[in-house]
């Protein structure tokens, strides 16, 4: 009995992608790989643009205000590392998810397919984590 409920079940589960399921998930993936490659190229440019122009901007501010202006830009710094940092891991599942998917769908090896959009749920659920915490700071903004 138990064996006639499993068999029934996996033939319920496997599922087969046609030609249009296949073409929306390799789009999906440039779309993908487009924003993670972007993603990180912004992060790069925040980061050069911290070295190149901002640090000697803001310690000329900070003496202005009569600060300490190392350990504000440290501390500035250190900041948008960890801002950077998060949206790194953020943003490689996405890329992850992009590069599996596709390669899976070209090789047709359903286990990179699987493990594409495993990369894709992890990604999700993170964004969805990050997206309901602004929204409560947004909220506690109002009162």
């Amino acid at each position: 009995m138990e064996e006639i409920k499993q068999d029934q079940l996996s033939s319920m589960t496997e599922l087969e992608l046609d030609s249009e399921a296949t073409s929306h998930l390799v789009e999906t993936s440039k779309w993908a790989k487009f924003i993670a490659v972007f993603m990180f190229s912004l992060a790069g440019i925040i980061i050069l643009a911290f070295f190149l122009g901002a640090g000697s901007y803001l310690t000329g501010q900070v003496g202005y205000l009569g600060l300490n202006s190392s350990s504000l830009l440290a501390g500035i710094f250190i900041v948008i590392l960890v801002v950077i940092v998060v949206m790194g891991i953020i943003f490689y599942f996405l890329l992850n998810f992009a590069n599996k998917v596709r390669s899976g769908l070209e090789t047709e090896d359903i286990e990179k397919v699987n493990t594409g959009l495993n990369s894709l749920r992890i990604y999700l659920v993170i964004a969805t984590v990050f997206s309901a915490l602004y929204v409560i700071i947004d909220l506690f903004k109002l009162f």
